[in-house]
């Protein structure tokens, strides 16, 4: 294990989800491995300079989660084959690694990539590359219309089969420009790295650990908050508790997003784009005070609300007491008259 993923207790996974959100630049070498950022495949119109033709590729067919499965574990190559699809020869020849995360990027597909050869890796570190995708078409679905000029526009249909990903000097994607199918931020040694931004950032996506003073005390504090404001509003719900894998920030902006509505500045916000604990407590707090002012208005039923204060457990009641015992509540009585002398008409 490299000191990156000593500093942060990342495994591949994690460095690999990082380097997808770019909260870590790509490439990054993980133990035995390069992780780097390829793209698969671009969309819409391309030209294709080995088949003189100009390419039509639906974005609808390609940006989409059923696509993204089937990039999962596409072997990545050197070069397109001869045939351009793989037989047992030529993966064995060319396979420098497979797509680990597939992910949408603008208009494009793209993957960080696991690359277990070290020569390939130091030359997608080193070198300006692109990649270039090898789909097989059905050619039902397909067609071609001749342009003006003579050119042909393939405009293509659901691909049958997705063969491979090759490294290559430059791919159709690129359309026309400099390579740009891998991703190179830049790169940092890991004492670099340990110091930079980025460590903060991937440290705030880490499970929160229950056997942390600060996590439980947080975690007990908000949940005492939210139990209490849960009961006053009618929700019987069970107390809540830190889920598996889940990290205080999105513990915290679960809890709160109940009681959002009762604030005006945050009703609308997304709680879980907060990424700095300040903020999040600023947030959580502020909304949680709405909350409990909204619960003290003297509107609706009765509604009680049970806290333990130096040790006594004490119970308020807020809301409209007309509403509570109305059904229980005679009509209007009328006044007619005093008796002054009972038993005389």
């Amino acid at each position: 294990m490299n000191a990156l993923a000593k500093d942060t207790q990342l495994d591949e996974l994690g460095v690999a989800k990082a380097i997808r959100d770019r909260e870590l630049p790509s490439p990054q070498r993980y133990a035995n491995v390069l992780l780097v950022a390829l793209r698969i495949t671009g969309t819409g119109a391309a030209y294709r300079q080995g088949a003189d033709e100009f390419v039509w590729r639906d974005p609808s067919l390609y940006l989409n989660e059923e696509f993204l499965e089937r990039c999962q574990g596409l072997p990545v190559i050197l070069e397109h084959p001869k045939k351009n699809i793989l037989d047992s020869t030529e993966f064995a020849d060319r396979i420098i690694g497979t797509v680990m995360i597939p992910y949408v990027k603008g208009g494009e597909v793209w993957g960080v990539c696991k690359i277990l050869d070290m020569p390939a890796a130091r030359m997608l570190e080193t070198e300006k590359l692109s990649t270039s995708p090898a789909v097989v078409l059905g050619g039902t679905d397909d067609s071609k219309v001749k342009l003006s000029d003579g050119k042909t526009l393939l405009i293509e249909g659901k691909p049958v089969l997705l063969d491979h990903l090759a490294v290559t000097a430059l791919g159709t994607w690129d359309r026309g420009g400099p390579p740009s199918g891998v991703r190179t931020d830049g790169s940092f040694t890991p004492k670099e790295l340990t110091m930079s931004a980025e460590i903060a950032a991937l440290q705030r996506r880490l499970p929160a650990r229950m056997d942390d003073a600060a996590t439980c005390e947080t975690v007990a504090h908000d949940a005492s908050r939210y139990s209490a404001l849960a009961q006053a509003f009618g929700d019987s719900a069970a107390p809540p508790h830190l889920l598996s894998g889940e990290t205080l920030l999105d513990f915290r902006a679960r809890l709160a997003s109940k009681f959002k509505q009762h604030h005006p500045e945050y009703r609308a916000s997304n709680l879980f784009t907060i990424g700095d604990s300040a903020a999040m407590s600023a947030v959580v707090d502020s909304i949680y005070s709405a909350a409990e002012k909204a619960m003290q208005l003297p509107t609706g039923g009765l509604r009680s609300v049970t806290t333990n204060e130096n040790g006594h457990r004490i119970t308020r009641f807020f809301g409209d007491p007309t509403i509570c015992w109305s059904p229980f509540m005679g009509g209007h009585t009328r006044f007619v008259k005093f008796i002054t002398n009972p038993g005389r008409k």
